[in-house]
Order: structure tokens, then sequence, then C-alpha cells
């Protein structure tokens, strides 16, 4: 049995960014639960010489977007990373692909 590159790489990423998604829903759920201002998660890093949560968030997209980009054999587009809430993080993985707005757009394998 044979199994191709996107066989073997995009279903798993596309499970990670789901479960990123929930992630990001749940730590919003608490800090509105907890009444804790938003940003305190966003910029939250775990140790000082760690990225923040937001960073974080954007480099697992970026990756996932340069993974299909390669596998398409297309350039992978370059993004401002300028999202500072949870709701701009969840638009980077939930806009449909072919949006103008989704990072994930304009790859069709």
């Amino acid at each position: 049995m044979t199994i191709s590159m996107y066989q073997a790489s995009v279903p798993r990423l596309a499970n990670v960014l789901n479960n990123l998604i929930h992630i990001l829903d749940k730590a919003q759920a608490h800090l509105e639960a907890k009444k804790i201002d938003p940003t305190a998660l966003i910029d939250f890093r775990l140790y000082p010489d760690m990225l923040s949560f937001r960073r974080q968030v954007q480099i697992a997209s970026d990756t996932a977007k340069g993974v299909v980009a390669r596998l398409a054999g297309v350039e992978s587009p370059v993004y401002a990373d300028n999202e500072r809430t949870f709701e701009e993080l969840r638009i980077m993985f939930k806009t449909p692909p072919q949006s103008p707005r989704s990072r994930h757009a304009n790859y069709e394998l």
C-alpha cells in the first residue's frame, strides 16, 4: 500500500489545528467565567525565554500553511501575524479556504 505525502501530513495537520481551535475556545470560556482579562493569557509565557501563547498559535498556523504550500509546489504566502485576540486567532483557522482572509487559501491538492 502506498501513501502520499498529502495523506501522511495534511489530515494530521488538520487534526492539530482543530484541537488548537478547541483549546482557544476552552481558554476563552475559562477567562470569561473567571472574569480575567484575555490579554493576560494571549501574551502569557510559561517561561521567560518562551514565546507568547499568541505567537505559538501563529507559528502552528504558519507551519501548517508552509507544509501544504510545499506539497502543492507553490510559494508559501507571508502574513502579518497581527492577531491580538482569541477571536482573531480563531478566524485564522475557521475562515473557509476560498475567502481572501484565510491564511490557508489558494491551495488545492
